[in-house]
């Protein structure tokens, strides 16, 4: 737990943790205003026996990441609308069970 990084990645540059303290890193979006959002499909572990995934926002240019909810089932992936929404679906291994939710951050 706490310990998944997302790096930032330049052409020809050693790679660099952008954000750090995340578990079970799914997908990464970034906001119109330089914000970056880390899905976690598990926050508290995959051998937690928890299906709660975790979503966090990452200040524009890096910083210290903000948990915004752990109350997402089993996430899968997540897209930013241009009104700054956050789309979030889930129950995504879940046969015939999936769903999408509306953030608004």
């Amino acid at each position: 737990m706490g310990a998944a990084n997302v790096f930032r990645v330049v052409p020809g540059q050693a790679p660099t943790v952008y954000a750090s303290g995340f578990t079970n890193v799914l997908d990464i979006a970034f906001g119109s205003d330089g914000s970056l959002y880390v899905l976690e499909i598990s926050h508290f572990g995959l051998l937690s026996g928890s299906p709660f995934g975790g979503l966090w926002r990452v200040p524009p240019g890096g910083g210290t990441p903000q948990l915004l909810t752990t109350d997402l089932i089993l996430p899968g992936g997540i897209a930013v609308a241009p009104d700054g929404s956050l789309y979030v679906g889930t129950c995504a291994p879940c046969a015939n069970d999936g769903g999408v939710v509306r953030i608004v951050p």
